[in-house]
Formats: C-alpha cells, sequence, structure tokens
C-alpha cells in the first residue's frame, strides 16, 4: 500500500492558488542544499530482487540520506517536487517525522489521505467559490430549505 504525504501551502479547497502559495524549484534547492540529510538527485533506481527495477528521475528529486531503514532494508526514502508541491513517497513514520520537519522549514502544511497531519499556516485564504451567504438567503423565504 502506498502512503504518500504531500507538503504543500495550497489549500485543498483552493480553486486557484495564488503564485505566493506554491513551493517554487528554487525554494525546494535551497532548502535541499542546507540540509546535510537530503541530496539532490537526477534519477534514483533500485532491483527490487524479483526480476524487475525501477527507476525514478526528474528535476527535483532528492534522496533522504540519513532514513533509518536505508541500510537495513535496501530502501530510499524520496522527497519529489511536483507542481508548487513536495511529495514524501512511501512514508511511514520516519518519512512523517521528517516531513513534518521540512514543512515547518517551508511554511507549509502536510496533507496526508486521511488530513492534516500538519495544518497550514494562518495567512492561507481560500478564494470564494460560492456565493456570499447572505446573498443566498435573501432569495428564499426562511423556511425553504431548498
Amino acid at each position: 500500500m502506498q502512503n504518500d504525504l504531500i507538503i504543500t501551502r495550497i489549500h485543498p479547497e483552493a480553486t486557484e492558488p495564488d503564485e505566493s502559495d506554491l513551493i517554487t524549484l528554487d525554494n525546494w534547492k535551497t532548502l535541499v542544499e542546507s540540509d546535510p540529510e537530503l541530496n539532490l538527485e537526477e534519477s534514483v533506481g533500485a532491483n527490487l530482487g524479483t526480476g524487475f527495477s525501477f527507476k525514478v528521475s526528474g528535476t527535483g528529486l532528492a534522496v533522504w540520506t540519513a532514513y533509518p531503514l536505508a541500510k537495513m532494508q535496501g530502501v530510499a526514502a524520496l522527497f519529489i517536487y511536483r507542481k508548487g508541491t513536495v511529495v514524501a513517497k512511501n512514508a511511514d513514520m520516519y518519512i512523517r517525522e521528517k516531513a513534518l520537519e521540512i514543512a515547518a522549514k517551508l511554511n507549509a502544511g502536510l496533507l496526508a489521505e486521511h488530513g492534516w497531519l500538519l495544518p497550514l499556516p494562518a495567512k492561507v485564504t481560500l478564494k470564494a467559490k460560492a456565493e456570499p451567504a447572505e446573498e443566498v438567503i435573501g432569495k428564499r423565504p426562511w423556511w425553504r430549505f431548498w
């Protein structure tokens, strides 16, 4: 089962995120270069031992070199920059802790399948998707729900 975490400044209900809400590739590269436990890589590959192998490549791919299970199980902890966010692949408790640390440094939130692990900072605002409540209420009698 894949358990990815998303480090983001974009609220999931935002219709159009502001440019300031995006984590830029330069923001990401600066953070990776300042963290001695992260290395930028162009590609990462592994032999799965079943005759199959895989390779991940792209700009903004970072490997967490201090991942505790890397030497014991031969797996890498990957953080991938993608469209203004950073994705932590196959997150376990160790990767979750590192993702929380990265999110705090990027002034971002941490989103999992079941909700926020680290809420977005208070400065994030949503663009309106619906009419204001007072306009909707004024269009029908108070006793009509539909």
